[in-house]
C-alpha cells in the first residue's frame, strides 16, 4: 500500500488493486488516476517515489516515478526527479516538469475535464445554498447581533457628522466591520461554515487600520470606473446609461477584488491581467457569484424600501421592523461574503495566482 498526499495536504492510501483506477482525494474531491511504477524500484524505495503530477489542461492527477531522484527541500527526503509536492511533509519543491507519458491523454480526458467542472459548479451552489442557514445556528445568530449592534452605531455616529471627536470612534468600527467581512472570506475560503469572532488579537494596527484601509481601497477602486467616466463626459452624465454601465462594471469587479484583499494580499492589485485571467478562466460560477451579491444587495433594499414607510407610520412602535431589517441586512452581507469565499475555495486550482 502506498501513502500519498493530495495537494490540498490530505494524505490518500492506494492499494494495487487500485492501479489504473480513477479515485478521488476525500477531502477536496480532486480526481486523479493512478498509474503502476515500476515494482522492484517501489518495493526498495517504500513507494516513496510516488507524488501526484498536476495536468493543468485535464484537470487530471496521476502518479509518477522518475528514475533519478532528488532531496526534499524541507525534509531532505528522497524524490522523484519531477516531484512536485513531498509525501512526507507535503513540501512544494521545485519541479521541472512531467514527461508526456505520465500524463494521461486517453480520448475521454475533455468530456471527463467537462462533467468535474460541471460537477463543481453544481457542488458550489450546494455550498452557497447551504450558506442561507448560516443564521440557524446560535453562536452565528448571536455573532450577526453583535455585528448589527456594531453598524447601529456606526450609523449613528454617521448621522451626527464628521468631526475630529467622532472620527477616531467611527474609524474603529468601521475597521472592526471590515475585519469581520474579510475573515467571514477567509473562513468560507477554507470550507469552514462558521462565523469568525469580533474583537481584537492584541495588535490595533492589524485589527484595525488595515482592514479599514482595505475596505475604503475596494470601494475606491469599484467606484473608479464611474469617476473616470464622469471625469471624461462631466457630472451632467451621473444618471445616462454609461454611468449606469460604470457603475455596473465596479461591481462586477468587487468580488475578485474581495478576495484579492482578503486572501491575495496588496501586491495583487499590481496584477490586474490576472484577476481577468481569473474571472475568464471561472467565468460561469463568477456570474454565480455575482449574482449571490446582486440577490443580497437587492433582498436588503427591497425590504428597506418596502417596510421603512411602515415603521415611520408606526412612529415609536416601528422599533421592531427597523431592528428586524437591520438583522437581514446583516444576515445578506454575511451571505453574500461566504458565497464569494465558497467561489475561491471551489475554484481555487483554476486561478490566475497560487494562494495555498
Amino acid at each position: 500500500m502506498a501513502r500519498v498526499r493530495c495537494q490540498c495536504g490530505q494524505a490518500v492510501n492506494v492499494t494495487t488493486e487500485q492501479i489504473g483506477k480513477v479515485l478521488a482525494c476525500p477531502h477536496c474531491k480532486k480526481r486523479f488516476k493512478v498509474t503502476a511504477p515500476r515494482t522492484a524500484e517501489a518495493q526498495d524505495t517504500n513507494q516513496r517515489g510516488f507524488t501526484f503530477i498536476e495536468d493543468r489542461d485535464s484537470s487530471h492527477v496521476s502518479m509518477a516515478r522518475s528514475n533519478r531522484t532528488t532531496r526534499c527541500a524541507r525534509c531532505n527526503a528522497s524524490l522523484s526527479d519531477n516531484a512536485e509536492i513531498c509525501v512526507h511533509c507535503g513540501h512544494v519543491n521545485a519541479s521541472h516538469g512531467p514527461s508526456k507519458s505520465t500524463i494521461p491523454q486517453d480520448s475521454e480526458s475533455e468530456p471527463r475535464n467537462k462533467t468535474s467542472h460541471a460537477s463543481g459548479i453544481g457542488s458550489y451552489l450546494r455550498s452557497c445554498a447551504k450558506s442561507l442557514l448560516v443564521i440557524t445556528d446560535i453562536g452565528n445568530f448571536i455573532t450577526i447581533i453583535l455585528v448589527m449592534i456594531l453598524m447601529a452605531m456606526n450609523s449613528a455616529l454617521t448621522m451626527l457628522g464628521f468631526s475630529c471627536v467622532l472620527i477616531f470612534p467611527m474609524v474603529i468600527l468601521t475597521g472592526i466591520l471590515s475585519a469581520f467581512f474579510f475573515n467571514v472570506v477567509v473562513n468560507a475560503s477554507n470550507g469552514d461554515d462558521d462565523l469568525p469572532e469580533i474583537g481584537l488579537s492584541g495588535d490595533w494596527f492589524d485589527d484595525i487600520i488595515i482592514p479599514f484601509v482595505k475596505f475604503l481601497t475596494t470601494c475606491l477602486i469599484t467606484l473608479a470606473p464611474l469617476q473616470i467616466y464622469r471625469s471624461i463626459v462631466g457630472d451632467n452624465a451621473v444618471t445616462s446609461e454609461g454611468a449606469f454601465l460604470m457603475l455596473g462594471i465596479g461591481v462586477f469587479l468587487w468580488p475578485i477584488i474581495i478576495l484579492t484583499f482578503a486572501i491575495g494580499g496588496l501586491t495583487c492589485l499590481v496584477r490586474p491581467d490576472r484577476m481577468l485571467a481569473t474571472i475568464f478562466r471561472t467565468f460561469v460560477p463568477y456570474v454565480f457569484t455575482c449574482a449571490a451579491l446582486a440577490g443580497a444587495i437587492g433582498i436588503s433594499w427591497g425590504l428597506k424600501s418596502a417596510l421603512k414607510p411602515v415603521a415611520a407610520s408606526m412612529g415609536g412602535n416601528g422599533w421592531a421592523i427597523m431592528t428586524i431589517l437591520s438583522v437581514v441586512d446583516v444576515y445578506c452581507m454575511v451571505v453574500a461574503m461566504q458565497c464569494i469565499g465558497l467561489y475561491y475555495h471551489h475554484f481555487k486550482d483554476r486561478f490566475a495566482w497560487n494562494w495555498g
